[in-house]
């Protein structure tokens, strides 16, 4: 739990968007697990994506 205490995220909106964007720091191993876990992942670009289906 203290690992994913410090996963550090910033709100960001597009222009012409009215919806943000939670972007993240790029998670560590173990933080990334648990993101998984919970089907979860952080893209490329540092946003939080769920997993479909």
């Amino acid at each position: 739990m203290n690992d994913m205490r410090h996963l550090h995220y910033v709100l960001s909106v597009k222009k012409g968007s009215r919806t943000p964007e939670r972007r993240l720091e790029t998670p560590s191993k173990t933080q990334a697990e648990v993101l998984s876990t919970f089907g979860y992942h952080v893209d490329a670009s540092g946003v939080l994506q769920g997993s479909i289906g």
